[in-house]
């Protein structure tokens, strides 16, 4: 058995939000670690990291790297006597200062507008923006429940979100909100429930009790693939390879914490199907073709269905290169690459985002297949991973919120080498780089990749050949 091997990383933490409780409680600054903010327990802070990739636009995916281009987050507000049965939070709690300024929004809408490089796994530049946001109104020996979720654009990108009428608190998407392929974007949640103190300070003040902290993480999934595609298989010329899923969702829920308890956080799909693409016979018969790359318009060497190299080529040359934003050799068909992506030589690559599962599926999860000119399946590689997840095995790890599925290895869009975007100002903490490895369809080796272990979880995944 022929097998290749990649890494899967879980996304780590992305974006914060943090309240403090009286005058003994602190914050320490991510920016400078020797600067401590003090508070008076009536104050959130909302940290967002890894901003932007120098743009305000829905991200496109150019490597695994941790990066975001949220510029929107979304507060609501619930409250409870007893933990347990929730409504809405009365009209008087309410942010009442942002930053010190008095608060004049409508809609407890916070903006973010600074953009920042993209955080390459391993490094430390985590925190890159801070609000402080004054509260007012809070009761006595009373819960609240924070919710918070962050987009990009001027409202939020999946159609108008739905209350769960079960879970206060808990959204999904809208119906028909006409995202899906390379339309799919990006959207943080979190939330934490907080309690009141039972007696007011010397100001009357009911303050928050303890210091809680609610992470706000992403709520869909992300996938790359990387390749060096070889010209024949089993004898044939190679005309399409694509990605295949093994379901396919509609729709999403988020916080996917605030999920019922028999639901496993990370199954937060909605819709969840397996869509027909094949007969069973030529083409496999259900699953989503997360990317095609058709080497018609993708490689240089196609050379109308005669290519005379071993391998398809992109750019014509031997050195690494930065993509031109028009280009299609190269890339999936629809993958618009990001500002500044850089590929090694005659490589293939696409990503894009993936709507999360609603459960556990007892079927191969992804596939990379290779066809023929007449559509005929020549090669069928099994992805799978080493590192088994709750309720999966090695083949069928499903498609889970937060997690980064990497096929081959690409750290950081602008570079090849595995770098952080300033080389010149390496990080201590990320000593070795690690390079770009596309994972060579036409080989019968074993390619171990790795991915840096700055993920929180990391996932040996390989390729094998049914």
């Amino acid at each position: 058995m022929r097998k290749n091997y990649l890494w899967m990383a879980v996304i780590a933490s992305m974006l914060s939000f943090t309240a403090c409780n009286d005058d003994a409680s602190s914050i320490v600054n991510g920016e400078n670690p020797d600067e401590v903010v003090m508070d008076d327990g009536t104050t959130f802070e909302l940290a967002i990291s890894n901003t932007g990739i120098g743009t305000r636009a829905a991200r496109p995916l150019g490597s695994s790297a941790a990066a975001n281009t949220v510029d929107k987050v979304q507060l609501k507000f619930y409250s409870s006597k007893d933990g347990v049965a929730w409504t809405e939070a009365p009209a008087k709690f309410k942010i009442t200062h942002l930053d010190g300024v008095e608060y004049k929004g409508m809609d407890n809408t916070i903006a973010f507008n600074e953009t920042k490089p993209e955080g390459v796994p391993g490094t430390t530049d985590r925190i890159e923006e801070k609000h402080k946001i004054k509260m007012t109104g809070m009761e006595k020996s009373t819960h609240y429940r924070i919710v918070a979720y962050g987009y990009n654009g001027v409202a939020f990108p999946y159609g108008t979100e739905k209350t769960d009428p079960t879970t206060f608190g808990l959204f999904s998407t809208g119906d028909n909100h006409g995202k899906d392929g390379y339309a799919l974007e990006e959207v943080f949640a979190g939330y934490k429930d907080v309690t009141t103190a039972a007696t007011p300070d010397k100001n009357g003040v009911y303050k928050f009790t303890g210091a809680p902290a609610v992470e706000i993480t992403r709520q869909v999934a992300g996938i790359l693939a990387y390749f060096k595609i070889p010209t024949h298989a089993n004898g044939e010329i190679v005309k399409t390879v694509k990605v295949i899923a093994n379901q396919k969702s509609t729709g999403f829920k988020f916080p996917n914490t605030l999920l019922k308890p028999d639901n496993v956080a990370f199954f937060n799909g909605t819709g969840t199907t397996a869509p027909l693409i094949g007969d069973g016979t030529v083409e496999p018969k259900n699953g989503d073709v997360l990317m095609e790359f058709d080497m018609a318009t993708a490689a240089s060497n196609w050379n109308n269905g005669s290519p005379a190299e071993d391998y398809y080529t992109t750019n014509g040359g031997t050195a690494d290169y930065v993509v031109p934003a028009s280009q299609a050799k190269g890339l999936a068909t629809g993958y618009k690459p990001a500002e500044g992506l850089k590929l090694k030589a005659d490589a293939f690559f696409g990503a894009r985002y993936v709507l999360p599962y609603d459960k556990h599926y007892n079927a191969q999860t992804l596939k990379v297949v290779m066809y023929g000119i007449d559509g005929k399946v020549l090669k069928t590689l099994k992805v799978t991973t080493d590192n088994v997840p709750t309720d999966g095995s090695t083949y069928n790890y499903d498609i889970r919120c937060n997690n980064f599925y990497s096929i081959g290895r690409k750290m950081a869009t602008d570079n090849t080498d595995g770098n952080k975007p300033d080389p010149e100002n390496p990080d201590p903490e990320y000593p070795d780089p690690k390079p770009d490895t596309p994972i060579d369809l036409g080989s019968t080796d074993q390619i171990v990749v790795e991915i840096n272990d700055a993920w929180d979880v990391l996932h040996n995944m390989g390729v094998e050949e049914e």
